[in-house]
């Protein structure tokens, strides 16, 4: 009866170890789940923020440039217009002229 209660006993012991083992696994796997997640959210994290910092570096060139095209746009109606008017002024300071000449003569 001795040895029939001592195998029990020894069994029992056996599956509270198998049952700790198994504990102590799932809590492994656990750790090990919430690790490799944590790791993947920060890679991700990292490559939104790399996206979004080139997508503001190629936002921000693009704009530059189009501001730059818009400046020499610009400056050059500017210019035009600046020599259409120092035409216009040598034309008129002529006209003006010959008409003083006239009216004195």
């Amino acid at each position: 009866m001795k040895e029939i209660v001592d195998q029990i006993l020894k069994e029992e012991e056996t599956g509270r170890a198998i049952i700790e083992k198994t504990k102590k696994d799932a809590q492994d796997l656990i750790l090990k789940a919430k690790s490799d997640a944590k790791e993947l959210l920060n890679k991700t994290v990292a490559d939104i923020k790399n996206t979004a910092s080139q997508r503001q570096k190629e936002a921000e060139n693009k704009f530059l440039a189009e501001r730059e095209n818009v400046l020499k746009e610009t400056q050059s109606v500017n210019s035009a217009l600046r020599e259409s008017r120092e035409k216009d002024i040598a034309v008129i300071s002529k006209e003006v002229f010959l008409k003083i000449i006239d009216i004195k003569s």
